[in-house]
């Protein structure tokens, strides 16, 4: 990943998890489109290059936190047009083959 990925967000104000999750792959999409924009290849390839980068930069599926920002970011990137069909099906159903591996939590025990 790109070393200063993220870095417009260190002093923002602060976000759950979740939003930062998102804002790292939009950020991520945005700086690829704008860089082969740039590059006059046109906006096909820059739509193409920058889906694999908001791709790259979802959150590791691991852990119960991770699974749920990945699959926001999958859902953003639906709605954005970063990710389509057979691939946002793929990725979710990673999500959920990742998350039925995980222990479910300890239950609390009750306080007397």
């Amino acid at each position: 990943m790109n070393e200063t990925l993220g870095s417009a967000l260190v002093d923002g104000p602060a976000m759950s998890p979740v939003s930062h999750a998102i804002a790292i792959c939009t950020e991520a999409w945005t700086l690829e489109h704008q860089k082969v924009m740039k590059s006059n290849r046109g906006r096909f390839e820059a739509d193409a290059a920058a889906a694999i980068a908001y791709r790259r930069s979802l959150p590791t599926l691991a852990g119960y936190d991770n699974i749920g920002s990945f699959v926001a970011c999958v859902a953003h990137g639906i709605a954005i047009g970063a990710i389509e069909g057979v691939c946002a099906s793929r990725l979710l159903y990673a999500a959920q083959v990742a998350k039925s591996t995980l222990r479910p939590p300890a239950p609390e025990k009750m306080k007397a």
